[in-house]
């Protein structure tokens, strides 16, 4: 069925306050038609040769133009996978990864092969590659990702391949894969426009316990320990002398203080289970380790019939000396992923509770176009657990920019950990407004602090008469605030009894004053924080929060409980979400406006044709994300 790539004109009227954008240019075929000369060039920018040979490869990705079939449900047959090997072609990723493959060694898997089952797996749900190594080896299901990925069945990739791919390649190259994708999405329209930038991060778990220890350094897996095997000793001899008080089969525990020189001075260190052990009746046909022989006991423990049973011990190495005993310990309170660390947050089920999560923060910026109404996670940050995001707002835009000079970000949307000054001042010095929101931090807030100050928590000065003035606009070039308060001292009030005898009641507007940039950098912005055009621009900042609530539970569910250690497989688990996350996104959009242009040109109805623009974005919202 032929597709419309546009609408009527009679159809294409909006009213005068409100603008609707024409999304029939990402309809399928229009894409179609894109998409050739977006591929084209980005293999023209990775020329790098693959330096293996292609007969080594254990699998052959070929780009292929496949048909895409879009049920009138909005499913793709075959699933979303299917429509990514479609339409982006992998050959560059070859080029990408050249630089961590060498010209000898074993057999491999074609780069491009390992790339697009890697995304392929999480575009069709599955959140681990255990799972989807079993659909792979399955002689009916598997079929599906052979021809789409080149592989064969005599070579078909397992969990271990899988690692040790991401272990080569690294974080890096995954986010590498994510930037050409914005650049791809650029080319077609999706990021062309005027944009609002989003920043949020959000926690998620490593596959590792917590043990009770924030302070824990890689150091701790081998501490220097003097006099433990004495202490040991004096401890077991100590029950040994008074039998009457020893319980068989209970446990006992020799602890100390953390003897790492690295643990913070004003802190209390925390006691830790140096050694354990039991005692038990002696048996004859039990082997017994040679403990009781380095700790000299033996003829006591023969004495009353006894055996010293070691049960948990953090010794891992013993020098001996005539006069002195030393000992390297590991320390019990450090967790398998020593690169993690505890965030808070606040707790699910009770948002006035606060819960810590042991693992990685993602700092997440997401693009939005109100016009299309899309939303598209363009780069990420992920650190340990316990930073602090404001820090890295900078870091993530700088890179952002250096690679994608083309999308125009005009406004900065972020919650009360970007509220610093250094975030404000990057945010004007490049072409963007800063809407962060307000952190009070320790500023005294009651009626009367703010009247001794002269303004309210959101930069709205007080006129003599003690009222709230009004905003009234903001002057660019000045960067400053005007404020009035518009004679509303004629109406009689309790705090000012005799508001005529007022000296500002002969001027215009009564009362009138002025707050600056320089003197409030963080509190005075573009658009006054109680107007409500900022209140409106303020709403948008849920999308990144949306976009990272999309990589749980609620649908890629993939960073909810990942079975992931250290801080480099973190992060590429973040960039396979955002990939995910940024394709899935596109892919909707495409999908939606393709089924509706057919029911439109199938039925004619208004409804169809409705559905065909973006969302309703008033005016003065639209002028203020363009800067005019």
């Amino acid at each position: 069925m032929r597709l419309l790539g546009c609408l009527p004109h009679r159809m294409s009227k909006m009213p005068a306050h409100f603008v609707s954008k024409n999304l029939g240019k990402f309809s399928l075929p229009k894409i179609l038609k894109g998409i050739h000369l977006a591929n084209e060039e980005i293999l023209s920018k990775f020329k790098d040769p693959f330096p293996k040979n292609e007969k080594r490869f254990l699998s052959h990705y070929q780009y292929k133009r496949r048909y895409i079939e879009i049920t009138p449900q909005g499913e793709i047959v075959g699933g979303l996978s299917r429509m990514f090997v479609s339409l982006i072609d992998l050959s560059f990723t070859r080029s990408l990864v050249a630089d961590v493959y060498g010209r000898k060694g074993y057999y491999c898997y074609d780069p491009a092969s390992m790339f697009s089952l890697e995304i392929s797996r999480i575009l069709d749900g599955y959140k681990d590659t255990k799972s989807f190594c079993k659909i792979l080896r399955d002689p009916q299901r598997g079929l599906h990702y052979f021809p789409l990925a080149g592989l064969t069945k005599e070579h078909i990739p397992s969990e271990d391949d899988f690692s040790n791919f991401r272990r080569r390649c690294g974080a890096k190259k995954y986010r590498e894969i994510l930037q050409v994708l914005v650049d791809i999405a650029h080319s077609l329209g999706f990021l062309s426009r005027s944009l609002i930038a989003s920043t949020d991060g959000t926690l998620f778990p490593t596959f590792s316990r917590f043990r009770r220890c924030d302070d824990f350094r890689k150091k701790c897996q081998r501490i220097e320990i003097t006099g433990l095997l004495s202490r040991i000793k004096r401890r077991v001899n100590s029950y040994l002398n008074h039998p009457e008080k020893i319980v068989l089969g209970k446990e006992y525990q020799v602890r100390a203080r953390c003897p790492s020189h690295l643990f913070p001075e004003e802190k209390k260190r925390p006691l830790i289970n140096l050694f354990s052990f039991s005692f038990s009746r002696f048996d004859p046909n039990k082997e017994q380790d040679g403990t009781f022989r380095l700790l000299g006991i033996e003829d006591k423990l023969k004495e009353f019939s006894l055996m010293l049973l070691p049960l948990r011990s953090s010794i891992s190495l013993i020098q001996m000396s005539p006069s002195l005993d030393t000992c390297w310990i590991k320390c019990p309170h450090l967790p398998s992923d020593i690169e993690a660390r505890r965030g808070v947050r606040r707790s699910k089920e009770d948002p006035s509770r606060l819960e810590y999560v042991f693992g990685y923060d993602k700092i997440t910026l997401t693009l939005k176009d109100p016009l299309l109404g899309i939303e598209l996670p363009s780069d990420s940050v992920t650190k340990e657990g316990s930073i602090y995001e404001g820090n890295f707002f900078i870091q993530l835009r700088e890179r952002f920019k250096e690679q994608h000079p083309q999308p125009k970000i005009t406004i900065d949307l972020g919650d009360g950990h970007y509220d610093d000054g250094a975030n404000y001042k990057w945010g004007r010095e490049n072409e963007s407004e800063p809407g962060f929101d307000y952190n009070k931090r320790n500023e005294n807030l009651n009626e009367e602090a703010l009247l001794m100050r002269g303004y309210d928590k959101n930069g709205t000065p007080f006129a003599p008469c003690s009222r709230l003035t009004k905003w009234k606009c903001y002057d660019p070039k000045t960067k400053r605030s005007s404020f009035s308060c518009k004679k509303e001292y004629l109406r009689e009030c309790p705090l000012n009894p005799f508001p005529r005898k007022c000296p500002h009641r002969d001027n215009e507007y009564g009362f009138s004053t002025k707050m600056s940039v320089k003197a409030h950098p963080r509190l005075i912005l573009r658009w006054h924080r109680a107007s409500p055009i900022y209140k409106k621009i303020k709403s948008y900042r849920t999308s990144s929060e949306r976009s990272n609530s999309n990589c749980k539970e609620n649908d890629l569910d993939i960073l909810e409980r990942p079975r992931v250690r250290g801080i480099e497989r973190a992060r590429i688990l973040s960039s396979l979400s955002d990939i995910a996350s940024f394709l899935k996104r596109v892919f909707g959009l495409i999908i939606k406006v393709t089924v509706n242009l057919r029911k439109y040109r199938g039925t004619g109805k208004k409804k169809y044709w409705e559905r065909l623009f973006g969302p309703k974005v008033p005016l003065y919202l639209l002028y203020a994300i363009q800067k005019e």
